[in-house]
């Protein structure tokens, strides 16, 4: 069932996501609340403040919907669709998100282009998002739980049942309160056994484990430009690929070929000048505004560490829509007083311009000299945590480098620790057959590929879809278990057997709660018994 249509839930800024079309909520009359006013402001459909222009407001009144902005290569379609559901109606806030995907599909069949369908790795089915439903404006925040849960249910009933050849559906969550009540309703459905339909038992073991890390805190995700094409951006070959192009030297691309591909780029940056090749390099990254499904599933994490060698921002932009807080790039920001930090060990774009940038064989060899700190940092978190590799090619010179000083260093302490186990994980969609062997015993490899997908590079895009299902059940199950448990708006979230353990909790809550204040913030038990509480307190 891997290739049957799939619901995923993330957290971050949905209009930011690269999908083919996302629905704006509005009510009957076309009015929206105050969070999506500087989206209608934004595609200039609306009245100067938060109601739609005359002409989509008469759409939404016949037809239930207005097509703000239509796909194309360029961009997402923006549908104004009507979720206005009565106060606390469950299953009015369901219906009115199952309608919103319907319009959703309509508009993206009937479009000429897909966004995402343009991608270097095209998505196998369209990808169209929606936000919660219900859950503030809409009047239900007294039984959100209930809401969340019956618009999950309904929606995942929607793709089973429906047409087969139609769009996944990617739910948003602004806030870590229902992104959180969100994956409890999904477990508590029982939908670890729906992943496992779709992707095998074996990925969603990988799953379990490094939700495992996750939760205790020492997963650290390695973001690999395998993740920024799902945003547009070019794969490292099909970025020298266009660069052979532009620089001009199309008769020299088959003897460009057989170099190694730091030669090819230095090769590349001669013809062109350093200036020209910071130019088209940043033209070209800027023409990916948006983070990809990936970028937003892995920023949902509770992570709060992580390295890349991509250039773009996107995965730093992903976190801060997923409410991060303060994010330090390393090295060029200082770590105090981060809540999150990110290692660029290739460098980044920074205040309209490349620094640091890491192209050529030369640069790659003044890494060794200038970064051993950036990879002091990569080789400690390696030792200390579980890494998470996301795709990333494991050929690259900088992560060798990196691996074989770990790889050293525990095969020093393996008289005393013993067996370590793999310290890390790659999931990719690529087979990495040789690369598994190399790596058995230190670096988990994890295909996403099947047999069935096909040989050669078409056969990637299924592969890619199929990690994606897999970072959605990763994030379903790294999600805090104690989360939402004193909060009795969000009982629709847990499972009948949950629901008397809640009331529990929160009888002791009631009863604890005075002799916490009695003894005080700095009294050592009260800290850390109201921890323990806050922890099932959302927003607290």
């Amino acid at each position: 069932m891997t290739d049957a249509r799939h619901l995923f839930v993330t957290r971050g800024d949905l209009t930011a996501l690269h999908c083919d079309a996302w629905a704006l909520p509005t009510d009957r009359d076309g009015s929206v609340t105050d969070p999506w006013v500087p989206a209608l402001r934004a595609v200039g459909r609306g009245d100067g403040g938060g109601r739609l222009d005359d002409v989509a407001r008469d759409a939404v009144r016949a037809d239930g919907f207005a097509v703000l902005r239509a796909p194309d290569r360029h961009g997402p379609g923006i549908v104004a669709c009507d979720t206005g559901a009565a106060h606390g109606d469950v299953a009015a806030c369901a219906a009115a998100a199952v309608r919103a995907v319907g319009h959703l599909e309509r508009v993206v069949g009937a479009a000429t282009e897909r966004p995402t369908g343009v991608l270097e790795l095209p998505r196998p089915r369209p990808l169209v998002a929606l936000p919660t439903v219900g859950v503030g404006g809409g009047g239900g925040r007294d039984v959100r739980g209930a809401v969340l849960a019956g618009q999950l249910t309904a929606v995942h009933r929607h793709l089973r049942d429906s047409a087969a050849g139609g769009a996944d559906v990617a739910l948003v969550c602004f806030d870590h309160e229902h992104y959180a009540a969100a994956q409890r309703a999904r477990r508590a459905a029982g939908a670890e056994a729906t992943f496992v339909r779709r992707v095998g038992e074996d990925l969603v073991a990988h799953a379990r484990r490094l939700a495992a890390h996750a939760r205790a805190g020492r997963l650290v995700p390695f973001v690999g430009a395998g993740v920024s094409m799902g945003a547009g951006l070019p794969s490292w070959v099909g970025l020298l690929d266009e660069l052979i192009a532009e620089a001009g030297m199309e008769g020299d691309r088959e003897a460009l070929g057989r170099l190694d591909l730091r030669d090819r780029a230095a090769l590349i940056q001669t013809r062109l000048g350093a200036g020209e090749l910071e130019r088209i390099l940043l033209h070209r990254i800027s023409r990916a505004p948006r983070v990809a499904l990936q970028h937003q599933m892995l920023a949902s994490l509770p992570v709060a560490e992580a390295a890349t060698t991509n250039w773009d921002e996107l995965f730093e932009r992903a976190w801060r829509d997923a409410g991060a807080g303060r994010v330090a790039v390393l090295p060029f920001d200082g770590s105090a007083g981060a809540d999150r930090w990110i290692v660029k060990l290739h460098g980044t774009v920074r205040d309209g311009r490349l620094r640091g940038v890491v192209l050529t064989r030369e640069d790659y060899l003044r890494f060794g000299a200038e970064r051993n700190a950036l990879a002091g940092i990569v080789q400690a978190l390696l030792l200390t945590r579980h890494m998470l590799f996301v795709g990333f090619g494991l050929s690259d010179e900088t992560f060798h480098r990196i691996a074989h000083d770990v790889r050293r260093a525990v095969a020093a302490t393996e008289s005393v620790r013993g067996d370590h186990g793999p310290y890390a994980t790659s999931l990719s969609p690529s087979r990495h057959t040789v690369a598994a062997d190399l790596w058995r015993g230190e670096l988990d490899v994890v295909p996403t590929r099947r047999d069935e997908d096909g040989p050669g590079r078409p056969g990637t895009a299924p592969a890619a879809r199929r990690l994606e299902i897999v970072l959605d059940a990763l994030g379903m199950l790294a999600v805090d278990p104690l989360g939402h448990l004193l909060d009795p708006t969000f009982d629709g979230a847990l499972s009948p057997a949950e629901r008397p353990l809640a009331d529990a909790l929160r009888r002791f809550a009631a009863e604890v709660d005075p002799e916490l204040a009695r003894l005080g913030p700095d009294d050592p038990i009260a800290d850390a018994i109201g921890g323990w509480l806050r922890r099932m307190r959302p927003g607290a």
